[in-house]
């Protein structure tokens, strides 16, 4: 147990320490985007269904059939992109730190959003203030607990291994290099065996529905099914006992 908290702690202080040196920087683009994520995210018709599919007071595991509808709804709109980034983001900042299993279902929704939507969705996400505000979340003030540490981290890295080629999502792979170079250390995933991140054709939304179609789902579900697998392996290599 003194293994895991010591680790948890020197990822959090690395993080800290990393942000603080980057603190001017961080602030200057912060503030270029405050206007961007004012007002209630979550009275847009994207925000509300992030609300539902992150709720955990109401779920018990994530709500696939809810997950692809937001991605639908991102992909056919053009408000989409852009309200559920807000909603994302305002879940993780209200949430982190006070509920673990709110923040793990918002890192899924993300995560989903990322794979199955359009680069509208995925540029945003990748810009560098939005790392950056993530990256943050697990800073020590935020006290938020490992899993979550290293979920973030995982994202983070795995999107800037993804991207690397492509200049037009720059932003994630520079605050990755930015944050190895100042010593982060992230998790030793096996980037190979998670699942890739694609952009299928976008799918038909439909308001009214509350569950996708079974097809859409057995499609998230393979997508996720090889990353669920090693996140697990992950945890259970972390908690005393488990093994």
């Amino acid at each position: 147990m003194e293994n895991v908290q010591g680790k948890m702690s020197n990822v959090q202080e690395q993080v800290s320490n990393a942000m603080e040196r980057m603190g001017e920087a961080a602030q200057s683009v912060g503030q270029k985007v405050s206007d961007f994520f004012q007002g209630n995210p979550f009275d847009t018709p994207v925000g509300r269904k992030i609300e539902l599919a992150t709720d955990a007071t109401r779920l018990a595991t994530e709500n696939w059939g809810l997950n692809m509808e937001i991605c639908d709804f991102i992909n056919s709109t053009n408000e989409g992109p852009r309200d559920a980034v807000k909603a994302i983001k305002k879940r993780l900042q209200t949430q982190m730190g006070k509920n673990n299993a709110t923040v793990m279902y918002t890192l899924t929704v993300l995560e989903t959003c990322v794979k199955n939507c359009d680069e509208r969705f995925t540029t945003l996400v990748c810009h560098k203030e939005f790392v950056a505000d993530m990256i943050r979340l697990i800073s020590v003030k935020y006290d938020a607990p490992q899993i979550v540490q290293e979920r973030v981290l995982a994202l983070v890295q795995s999107w800037a291994d993804a991207f690397r080629d492509n200049p037009t999502f720059s932003g994630v792979v520079e605050m990755y290099d930015e944050l190895k170079s100042k010593g982060v250390e992230f998790p030793a995933t096996n980037l190979d065996s998670m699942a890739p991140i694609i952009t299928p054709k976008q799918t038909v939304f439909v308001p009214s529905s509350q569950t996708a179609p079974p097809q859409q789902q057995q499609l998230v579900l393979k997508m996720v099914n090889l990353q669920k697998i090693v996140e697990l392996n992950e945890l259970s290599r972390m908690i005393p006992g488990s093994t």
